[in-house]
């Protein structure tokens, strides 16, 4: 899968992953770059991925979402997923589970994602811990990050934009303590082959959701700025659904605010986009 910023597809996945270790095998397979802005996260970016490393616990987690949210102005039809190792009793090492149930150890709080891409993994319920816990009591998944992940996402996002995927990296036979920094990178190295169709699906979800929200509002502010017709509404409406295709990653307003007219938008917007769709058919 290439994801391209060239290519006509506007949505986003962001990808929240605890650890460096956890989060190498991915940069390294989609070619992410470290971003430069001042944070107190590193965050990698790419195309239509961003990757943010929000270290441990649920906290942690929580605190990294909503800081990768600001940082896209609250672009409510982006994707979450949450990637990252996951004890379990008896699962062996390297297995790879979406997760349809996130139970709160803590709080006794539960959410439920929902099974949108059943068809790519098989699921398990997963046991958010705040200690790290090697007795396997359930039959659950056990990690530290995923309460707080879904406790934010879910907020930013409709719910089945809200993913996790988590792969076994620790059970009775083989503990925690065990786990080296090179067996974490290819424990999550192996199970790329599952994490690219799950991010081609999101993708996807999140262009639709992008496509099908975004005129409104967008049709919104220019009318707050411009007087529009009834026949104009309906060419500015069809025109920014082709900019949300085209240019999703552009703010339509920012290129056509020094118009002085609706007429003058619409040839404005007109214009560009043919412009923009001569340069894709050279591609």
């Amino acid at each position: 899968m290439n994801l391209s910023p060239s290519e006509a597809i506007s949505g986003t996945v962001n990808l929240v992953v605890a650890l460096p270790d956890e989060a190498k095998p991915l940069i390294e397979h989609w070619k992410l770059s470290l971003d430069t802005e001042d944070s107190p996260f590193r965050i990698y970016s790419g195309g239509q991925l961003k990757l943010i490393v929000s270290g441990l616990g649920k906290l942690a987690a929580a605190t990294a979402v909503g800081y990768l949210f600001g940082r896209a102005a609250g672009r409510r039809h982006e994707a979450w997923l949450n990637v990252g190792i996951a004890g379990h009793a008896s699962l062996p090492l390297g297995t790879g589970r979406l997760v349809h149930k996130v139970y709160d150890d803590a709080s006794g709080r539960s959410w439920y994602p929902p099974r949108v891409l059943s068809n790519l993994v098989e699921s398990k319920a997963i046991r958010c811990v705040n200690q790290p816990d090697e007795v396997y009591a359930d039959s659950a998944l056990v990690d530290m990050e995923s309460a707080g992940f879904v406790a934010a996402a879910s907020r930013l996002a409709t719910a089945e934009l809200v993913q996790l995927l988590k792969i076994v990296s620790d059970n009775r036979k083989s503990p925690a303590k065990l786990l080296t920094k090179a067996s974490i990178q290819e424990i999550v190295r192996r199970q790329i082959m599952n994490v690219e169709p799950i991010v081609a699906k999101l993708l996807e979800m999140s262009t639709e959701r992008m496509q099908r929200d975004a005129p409104a509002s967008l049709v919104d502010a220019f009318s707050s700025r411009w007087h529009f017709t009834a026949t104009q509404m309906v060419q500015l409406s069809e025109l920014l659904r082709r900019w949300q295709v085209l240019r999703g990653q552009d703010s339509a307003l920012d290129f056509v605010v020094e118009q002085t007219d609706a007429r003058s938008v619409i040839e404005m917007l007109r214009q560009l986009l043919s412009h923009t769709e001569l340069h894709a058919g050279d591609l």
